[in-house]
């Protein structure tokens, strides 16, 4: 069986019209017959071509525009046409961190940090100025950048006289340009009651809003077969694909999906007779996919870095009870099926937080060595020198309490030996200061170091900096040090893992 879930899904949704992909969601035929389904993102500066963000497996693909037909490359430029929304770029800020970069209106400062309202919620999002890398810039930020779609169109709503059909008809228009339809809806009949001569205008527009609502309610339900498919319940797919062709006979979508039933009946019957094959075919595409979120949900600031190795460590896990749940099998199906994948080698480095696993120096001063004492008799004593007092002399500049005269630094006697190390990084220090990246690829590296899922190779070289001696000579006032490598802590070696 070839690609079950593929051949079930690539024909209906071949032929999903862009109007009706809800998200942005649309496919792409290419002229070697292949289709790639998900989120297209065209840049106008980009004359080479586009990319593609695929639903089923996460990543990105870049097309070509002479990998594609005429006919299909003035589809999408015709699409992109239609949902282009005119910029509004706005005064906001940049605010970076260890974790994160925040991109949005500054609404408030105060002395602890700032608050940033973005696109993701409503309440602006703190960030405590003792997290920041550098001090915030002011830059031109879209407005989609601050504001969702809906607080966007609520704007322009607060700004306007409900009175006016034209101030009605433009916020219309635009909750129709990012694909608020209802909203819109909202908008249209507005802009009807307020001048009532204009009725044959407005009532063609609201027609053509109703058939984007519908279609966009029956693009919904096929994203919900899809997602039934995907999870091998196929009645329920069944039972979403009948109510799509019954209640929205009318529609693109319905059109262009009237076997979609029978098809899934039919692939229902296939995957009972077929079930391992199914598994083989489709379970280690979905296992990377998921391991890959984790590995990036595990290198997030928010935890530590000993609770990042522990997660990391138990990734196998947590895929396989995810899988298994998703597609209706037992673990031991999965890992089954895991094991028939194809074997492609990936290689990934824990970098330089190889120290970490290979036991470097946590944290302290790179170096015991400290400054050598003054002479002890520096500085006067009790029986001689420019003293006065009961019990005979005190150096120069003694007293009472200091009879040994002149001090250091920090009020400790100038003859007490000072340290002389530089401060080395503790695991969690590391951790915070990392990139996100870095932090990333120090967990797949911990996961494919440990797991037992996959075939690997553990190779080391030489830290770059210290050339594998863990040490450098240094001097420092005047005194000769062994100082540990402040790069890989004295673990003299950069581990790097080849997995598959």
């Amino acid at each position: 069986m070839s690609r079950l879930l593929g051949a079930l899904l690539l024909a209906p949704l071949l032929a999903l019209p862009a109007s009706a992909a809800g998200g942005d969601q649309d496919t792409v035929k290419l002229k070697s017959g292949r289709v790639l389904s998900g989120v297209v993102l065209v840049d106008e500066a980009n004359r080479e071509g586009f990319s593609v963000q695929r639903w089923d497996t996460g990543g990105t693909v870049f097309v070509r525009w002479n990998q594609i037909s005429d006919v299909e490359r003035a589809r999408l430029s015709n699409r992109v046409a239609e949902i282009k929304v005119v910029g509004v770029m706005l005064d906001g800020v940049r605010a970076m961190t260890a974790g994160r970069d925040v991109v949005g209106v500054l609404v408030k400062e105060d002395a602890n940090g700032l608050h940033i309202k973005t696109k993701d919620a409503k309440a602006p999002v703190q960030v405590p100025k003792s997290a920041l890398l550098r001090p915030y810039e002011a830059v031109k930020v879209p407005e989609s950048d601050a504001y969702s779609p809906d607080e966007m169109v609520d704007l322009r709503a607060a700004k306007a006289n409900e009175k006016d059909y034209g101030s009605m008809m433009e916020i219309g228009t635009f909750a129709a340009s990012v694909k608020l339809y209802e909203r819109a809806k909202e908008f249209y009949q507005k802009a009807a009651a307020a001048d009532p001569s204009k009725k044959e205008e407005s009532d063609s527009i609201l027609a053509k809003n109703e058939l984007l609502i519908k279609e966009g309610k029956a693009a919904a339900l096929l994203a919900q077969v899809k997602e039934f498919i995907e999870t091998i319940e196929f009645q329920k797919a069944i039972e979403t694909a009948k109510k799509l062709l019954s209640d929205f006979a009318d529609t693109d979508v319905a059109k262009q999906n009237k076997t979609l039933a029978d098809d899934i009946q039919k692939k229902a019957k296939d995957y009972e007779g077929k079930r391992a094959e199914y598994l083989a075919e489709n379970v280690p595409q979905a296992y990377k996919d998921r391991r890959s979120s984790l590995f990036s949900q595990y290198g997030s600031a928010k935890y530590k870095v000993a609770e990042a190795m522990n997660l990391a460590n138990k990734i196998d896990e947590a895929v396989v009870a995810e899988l298994a749940k998703r597609m209706k099998a037992t673990p031991e199906e999965i890992n089954a099926a895991w094991a028939k994948r194809e074997l492609k080698p990936r290689t990934v480095s824990y970098g330089d937080g190889s120290w970490i696993v290979k036991g470097g120096q946590d944290g302290g001063l790179d170096t015991d060595a400290k400054t050598q004492p003054n002479n002890p008799n520096n500085g006067g004593n009790r029986n001689g020198g420019n003293g006065n007092g009961n019990n005979g002399g005190f150096g120069f500049g003694g007293n009472r309490n200091n009879p040994g005269g002149n001090t250091g630094g920090k009020g400790q006697p100038n003859n007490q030996p000072q340290p002389l190390g530089k401060k080395l990084e503790t695991k969690d220090e590391w951790w915070a200061n990392a990139s996100t990246s870095d932090r990333r690829n120090f967990v797949e590296a911990e996961y494919a170091k440990n797991s037992g899922a996959v075939k690997k190779e553990i190779k080391s070289k030489k830290c770059g900096t210290c050339k594998g001696e863990g040490i450098r000579k240094e001097t420092r006032q005047g005194i000769s040090c062994d100082c540990k490598c402040l790069t890989c802590h004295g673990a003299k070696e950069e581990d790097s893992i080849v997995y598959q």
